[in-house]
């Protein structure tokens, strides 16, 4: 019994010197991965500034915009969204799903992209217009520095998949896992024929 919980205690201090040898994440790595957990939420009102020196900074994001012309003004540069559609916790890729990605303006929803996913389950190099990245610097802006999307996935016997709130960055790539779940041996839907919206992963200097 002794032997037993000299192990334990040895093991503990080996937990211990290996987390100390962890590596440390980057301002800018800090700044994605908060952009994503509060900008990749459905209907989020706020989310919390990039900048690490003011953390409890709160930012509103531009997501009203009277018209598409209003929102190209607002959106001069350009980020990137990959969608990647799959069934059983990633393990089947889904190819022929109905992609389609919308933004939300005043005067109604506008389709900015339509397409299928591939034998691979990816409808990749989807254009997006975004905020120019000069916004995420300035100190004085009150104006998220990403669009906003929303993106509906369809397949023949699945349920259809809607997210809302996804992110896109300027000169980043935007990948969007989508889940779909098979509808039963009768044809009916299951209990929610909403996909959980997963979190959006992003990769810099893509454009």
């Amino acid at each position: 019994m002794h032997n037993f919980e000299d192990i334990i205690e040895k093991y503990k201090r080996e937990l211990v010197e290996f987390s100390k040898q962890l590596p440390i994440h980057t301002p800018i790595e800090e700044e994605y991965r908060e952009a994503v957990s509060t900008a990749a939420q459905p209907q989020q009102e706020e989310s919390r500034s990039f900048r690490a020196d003011e953390p409890e900074t709160v930012i509103t994001p531009a997501v009203s915009f009277a018209d598409y012309d209003d929102f190209l003004a607002n959106n001069p540069s350009q980020g990137i969204l990959r969608v990647q559609v799959f069934a059983a916790d990633r393990s089947f890729p889904i190819s022929g799903a109905s992609v389609r990605v919308f933004v939300r303006l005043n005067d109604g929803e506008r389709e900015l992209f339509s397409g299928v996913s591939d034998a691979d389950g990816v409808a990749d190099g989807i254009i997006l217009p975004a905020p120019d990245s000069s916004v995420s610097f300035d100190e004085n802006s009150t104006v998220a520095p990403y669009a906003v999307y929303s993106l509906r996935v369809n397949r023949q016997n699945y349920a259809p998949a809607s997210f809302d709130g996804i992110p896109v960055f300027d000169s980043v790539k935007s990948i969007q896992p989508v889940e779909l779940i098979p509808l039963s041996m009768n044809g009916s839907t299951p209990d929610t024929d909403t996909v959980r919206n997963e979190s959006t992963t992003l990769f810099g200097g893509v454009v």
